[in-house]
Formats: C-alpha cells, structure tokens, sequence
C-alpha cells in the first residue's frame, strides 16, 4: 500500500536503525501475523513498526501486533 511504500521509502527509518532501534517484533513474528512469506514486504512491515514506535505509537510488541494488522497493507 502507499503508506508502507511511503515509510519505508523514508529516510527517518534509515536514521532509526543507524541509531540502533529494532522493530518491537522479529521477522518471523510478522510473517507469522500477516501471513507473508520472507520477501521485501516482511523488511517494509518492520520499517513500519521501527516508524510508529520512533514516533511514540507503539511502545510495547503485544500492541504492536494487532497495530501491524491494522496498518500493513502490502
């Protein structure tokens, strides 16, 4: 969707995890919630929770989860 493609396409994020933040949830975790298998759409669902959680949304992973559901539309 275009707010995946807009957020991950931003820079902030690039800046978030050169500063060492790590999305709330693993790789496997998301592939698990949204049903992805590993691909580029599992990286743009962890930019979008290193996003949300830089910008004070999400602050722990059992509300990360259900955020994702909502937010992520590859």
């Amino acid at each position: 969707g275009s707010l995946v493609r807009s957020i991950a396409a931003g820079s902030d994020v690039a800046l978030y995890k050169a500063l060492g933040m790590k999305p709330l949830l693993e790789g496997e975790t998301v592939m698990k919630l949204l049903g992805l298998a590993p691909g580029p759409e599992v990286g743009q669902a962890l930019d979008l929770l290193i996003d949300a959680e830089a910008k004070g949304k999400l602050t722990d992973p059992s509300q990360a989860g259900d955020w994702l559901k909502a937010h992520f539309d590859a």
